[in-house]
């Protein structure tokens, strides 16, 4: 997708809200959250997250719940695997009325996955609450088969788990919006879908009672996208017609792993006016140094062609011994090659791409989750927000385009405080740049530099 973005260069002046270092947010004080959470009375989700063998606050968490629960605007930016979806969440569900059957919360991300792990937090943290899951349908699979329904929704019954879900077509959603539901958890191109019909019909009415609208990934939603047919509606320009629907006083919310240059300032103008909510707007920007994860170390394999790659890959598969690995391409011809290599060589492996339809994106992912499945091959379409705990090497088979993907694709290793590796398979050669963009990244993250992989024998420590 061809946007306004960072790129392989390094922008010192990148961010112009409030820059923070992660060595200066060493002395924030996790066990004040706690508190805070018990003085205003949101026990019960604590309750349900102790279920969950939540034990202490993340440093976003710690950071970034109370200023939802004040009712601010923000803008958050935090490092992939620190806990950064629970901090919106528990941020916002604080102030859910149970017993208003009417829409409250609205969350938003960039992809199926992402939108479904979001649901599924929320119904671990709120079990009684009523959830939509709007999600398109999703390609149609390599074989060419496609699917008759439209989207994957969760049934709103009480209790209701992962497993419970069940296929509902656009009129059985746009049924149940109107039978009680609370929660919508979505994509932009679905979400736009259902409130376009909504507001033709009822204005503003449906929308009265919304309290917050999240975005996760934001950057990738308020960009302006150049890669839309004419006759189509960029995602961006779907966003300001979802927020035109909503009262002013609904609260904004905007987080992110990266952000894309100049997505911050687009965010900022959907806030709120000072005269609709009375406390000013809450932001945190990390420093470029600041947004690749300790715990990952990256290393790079210099080839003289781009034909040498997979034999790379097979060499590193064959002698490292990993729970989970993700393998990472940029396009999906690049895939399916890879993809019956591997299963030449005997590693089982699938192949996560926009092909797929939902059906076998949401087996795939489940899949994932359990562990059923060792080698993922996948483009960009898992490298945000996805959440994969058992990944613990992630190899890019080709650079991303886009500096911030980089940090998006390593950012699946190494989560929540564990350790990772990412191998970067490099051509020297003039056409692939390769050897640059290592250069850049290693300009930014001087304390985390990409070296050369000489033996496989350097990766024992961290894995």
């Amino acid at each position: 997708m061809n946007r306004n973005v960072i790129g392989w260069c390094s922008f010192p002046e990148f961010h112009n809200g409030i820059n923070i270092n992660e060595n200066k947010m060493s002395n924030i004080d996790k066990g004040k959250l706690i508190c805070e959470l018990k003085t205003i009375h949101v026990t019960n989700l604590l309750k349900n997250l102790y279920k969950e063998s939540f034990e202490k606050p993340s440093l976003p968490q710690a950071m970034g719940v109370i200023p939802l629960i004040n009712g601010k605007d923000v803008i958050n930016q935090f490092n992939s695997g620190t806990g950064k979806t629970l901090t919106f969440v528990l941020g916002a569900l604080f102030g859910l009325d149970l017993n208003n059957k009417s829409l409250q919360y609205i969350f938003m991300a960039n992809t199926h996955e992402v939108a479904r792990q979001i649901g599924e937090l929320i119904k671990k943290i709120v079990p009684d609450a009523k959830i939509i899951l709007s999600i398109g349908q999703g390609n149609t699979s390599r074989s060419g088969s496609s699917n008759t329904r439209l989207n994957k929704s969760w049934a709103t019954a009480k209790n209701n788990s992962a497993d419970d879900s069940r296929t509902m077509t656009s009129n059985e959603m746009f049924e149940s919006m109107h039978n009680g539901c609370q929660i919508i958890v979505g994509t932009i191109g679905r979400t736009h879908a259902l409130f376009d019909k909504e507001w033709k019909n009822s204005k503003s009415s449906f929308f009265k009672n919304v309290k917050m609208i999240c975005l996760d990934e934001y950057d990738q939603l308020v960009t302006p996208s150049t890669n839309t047919r004419r006759e189509e509606k960029s995602e961006d320009q779907k966003l300001l017609e979802i927020i035109s629907m909503l009262p002013n006083y609904t609260q904004r919310a905007f987080f992110s792993a990266t952000v894309i240059r100049g997505s911050d300032d687009i965010a900022r103008k959907y806030f709120r006016n000072y005269k609709d909510c009375d406390v000013d707007p809450f932001m945190i920007l990390m420093d470029e140094e600041s947004q690749l994860l300790r715990g990952i170390r990256h290393f790079y394999v210099s080839h003289n062609f781009p034909q040498q790659k997979f034999e790379t890959i097979i060499d590193l598969l064959k002698e490292i011994n990993i729970s989970q690995c993700i393998i990472f391409v940029n396009n999906k011809n690049t895939g399916y090659q890879l993809h019956d290599r591997m299963k030449a060589e005997g590693f089982d492996s699938v192949f996560f791409n926009n092909d797929c339809s939902s059906d076998d994106r949401l087996r795939m992912f489940e899949d994932l989750k359990a562990c059923r499945v060792r080698y993922v091959i996948g483009t960009d379409v898992i490298a945000r927000g996805v959440d994969f705990q058992s990944v613990s090497m992630v190899i890019n088979c080709d650079f991303p385009i886009e500096m911030d993907t980089y940090i998006h694709r390593i950012g699946r290793c190494g989560r929540f405080g564990r350790k990772g590796i990412a191998i970067n398979l490099a051509v020297n050669d003039h056409y692939h740049q390769d050897m640059d963009k290592i250069a850049r990244i290693n300009e930014v993250y001087k304390e985390n530099q990409m070296n050369e992989l000489i033996n496989l024998n350097d990766l024992s420590a961290y894995l």
